[in-house]
């Protein structure tokens, strides 16, 4: 799998780190300077991480329901199955909201429509003019 760099805005944006070690806490201090609304979820965070109040953090294990509403995900453990479950998570959920701006894109096209004098319609030329 190859990952592209993307650049997006996260200030003010709901993130979550999955993890509470070093790994998790060099992400965190990355992450950190942006100004996203970071939350840390692990069974045991590091002190160096709960004193600090740029983080929420919840020593509890991941659920798939946390990733729910977050603008970036990062798996910063040392488990493998749980970075690939939780990239799993982040896929299915994404899948999910893009069917649901897909839903709305389409509604809003049924609004395109135009009223004629007898009755509603859509207009299509085809290309041409009409």
């Amino acid at each position: 799998m190859a990952y592209f760099p993307f650049f997006i805005d996260i200030e003010n944006k709901k993130g979550l780190i999955v993890g509470g070690g070093r790994i998790a806490a060099h992400k965190a201090e990355k992450v950190k300077p942006f100004g996203a609304k970071i939350t840390i979820i692990a069974p045991d965070i590091m002190d160096k991480l709960k004193q600090d109040p740029a983080f929420m953090c919840e020593e509890r294990p991941f659920v798939p329901e946390d990733i729910e509403g977050c603008a970036f995900v990062i798996a910063a453990t040392d488990d493998r199955e749980l970075n690939h479950r939780i990239s799993i998570s982040v896929s299915c959920e994404r899948r999910k909201t893009d069917r649901g701006n897909l839903h709305r894109r389409s509604q809003s096209a049924d609004r395109g429509r135009i009223k004629k004098p007898h009755g509603e319609g859509t207009s299509k030329s085809d290309g041409r003019d009409p």
